[in-house]
């Protein structure tokens, strides 16, 4: 799994420099399996997408993600359709490290 990061990390971020702020970050191999085992096993859950037609949804997109807003539009969209979609300029997937105070704003300004 470390190695399979190494090489598509270049791919989630805007800034290349904004791979050494995620690589001080404390995950690790065995938390990145478990995540991904979890996803594979219990996140299909399109058969129940009706139940999600009441709550306030906000997904936040980097412009440059690997998967850009557009495709998410298609992806995800197009299944929550009430769901609003923020794209934060000039970031990549780690929208966290990339642009922190951004993320944080929209956050609370959603959670408000």
């Amino acid at each position: 799994m470390t190695e399979m990061l190494k090489v598509i990390d270049p791919y989630y971020v805007y800034s290349y420099d904004n791979i050494q702020k995620k690589d001080q970050s404390p995950i690790n191999n065995i938390v990145n399996n478990r995540i991904v085992d979890d996803i594979r096993n219990n996140y299909n859950l399109i058969p129940q997408i009706n139940k999600l037609s009441k709550i306030p949804i906000i997904v936040v997109q980097g412009s440059d993600d690997i998967l850009n807003p557009k495709r998410i539009k298609e992806l995800l969209l197009d299944y929550i359709p009430h769901a609003e979609l923020i794209e934060i300029e000039n970031c990549g997937h780690w929208a966290i490290i990339e642009n922190p105070s951004e993320l944080n704003r929209i956050a609370t300004e959603f959670f408000q």
